[in-house]
């Protein structure tokens, strides 16, 4: 096995186990005061993945594409804080792969992430010293083993996107997701 998947897949579990244990809330943080509008999401979860020759599987279908909990990093693209986090959105009537979130109107850069409230609340990102770089790299972990966890971690991300009153991420829109193992 890969040396450097070992190590990313040690340090995911390692990173949801003491997130567990902290027991750690990090509200919706936001900045500015700028309308906003509930904007409906879907989210396109990857296939079933195909276990290594040997290995056997720990979750079954329906576990891998699961979505349990959805989070959004909202970045700024424009101004004096463009590149940094502008808000951390969590989604309600989370509906199969389908849920809506209150966003802040303007043109944002969304880091999507389902099944992964555990690793954003460890990783401590705050509003405006965030950058898109720095919360990337907060998401890269490494484990050791099969994944035990109800649901698989992931992520997707939308450069540039206008958020507005007519705004609706679903069908053709949907957020292409990956697992983070």
């Amino acid at each position: 096995m890969n040396m450097a998947f070992v190590k990313w897949r040690l340090s995911l579990v390692s990173l949801l186990i003491a997130a567990t244990l902290t027991g750690c809330m990090v509200g919706e943080h936001e900045l500015g005061g700028q309308g906003s509008n509930t904007v409906r999401f879907s989210l396109s979860v990857p296939g079933v993945a195909v276990p290594r020759r040997g290995a056997t599987r720990s979750l079954t279908e329906a576990q891998e594409q699961a979505v349990e909990d959805v989070e959004i990093l909202v970045f700024d693209t424009e101004g004096e804080n463009a590149g940094k986090l502008h808000a951390r959105k969590k989604a309600t009537k989370v509906t199969g792969t389908t849920f809506e979130v209150e966003m802040p109107e303007g043109t944002y850069d969304l880091m999507v992430l389902a099944n992964a409230s555990a690793i954003v609340d460890a990783a401590g990102l705050a509003p405006k010293g965030t950058t898109w770089d720095v919360a990337t790299a907060a998401m890269t972990h490494a484990a050791t083993g099969k994944w035990t966890a109800p649901t698989v971690p992931m992520f997707g991300y939308l450069k540039g996107r206008t958020i507005d009153g007519t705004t609706s991420l679903t069908g053709d829109d949907a957020i292409d997701m990956h697992r983070m193992l």
